[in-house]
């Protein structure tokens, strides 16, 4: 078709078969454009070439409400925000000078792990660490400077220990 193909199906929409077999649909609804699957748990999955070879580029998962899993990377420009929970609780985003993680919801922020390390861009310098079940170490230029331990603090080579009542050892 030297002009293009128009499908016109008014409220209806597009059906698509498969030997007969309904197996998804193209409507207008509402003001938006809607591609739906027929068959449950029927996943919507999109294609592309790379390079000479098929990848999937995305999948969103119907038998898990919509999961979706991106095959490579997910790119949001400067200002753009990942929002999170209903009312934007948590957003992750740069402005195209500075990196913001704000909590703005009810409750903590927490970050759970079994070993949490705060470090430099370059991740060859630790500010902080903590271990579960260990202590927590705060570092000055890379050098242990304060570490918690299950009697006390150790600050630099001398120890502080608070029992009720205050001892210093160094």
């Amino acid at each position: 078709a030297a002009a293009g193909i128009t499908l016109d199906a008014g409220t209806s929409g597009i059906k698509l078969d498969d030997d007969g077999t309904t197996i998804g649909l193209l409507y207008f609804l509402s003001g938006n454009l809607n591609i739906k699957p027929s068959q449950s748990d029927t996943d919507l999955v999109i294609k592309g070439n790379d390079g000479g070879s098929e990848i999937t580029a995305l999948t969103l998962d119907m038998s898990e409400a919509g999961d979706a899993t991106f095959n490579s990377n997910i790119f949001l420009g400067d200002n753009k925000k990942a929002n999170f929970g209903a009312g934007n609780d948590l957003q992750i985003y740069h402005d195209g000078s500075l990196s913001y993680i704000v909590d703005s919801g009810t409750g903590d922020l927490r970050i759970e792990s079994d070993r949490l390390e705060l470090n430099n861009q370059a991740s060859n310098k630790f500010y902080i660490t903590a271990d579960d079940g260990g202590g927590v170490q705060l570092y000055h230029n890379n050098v242990h400077t304060l570490f918690t331990t299950g009697i006390g603090i150790t600050v630099g080579l001398s120890t502080l220990q608070l029992n009720g009542n205050a001892a210093f050892a160094g």
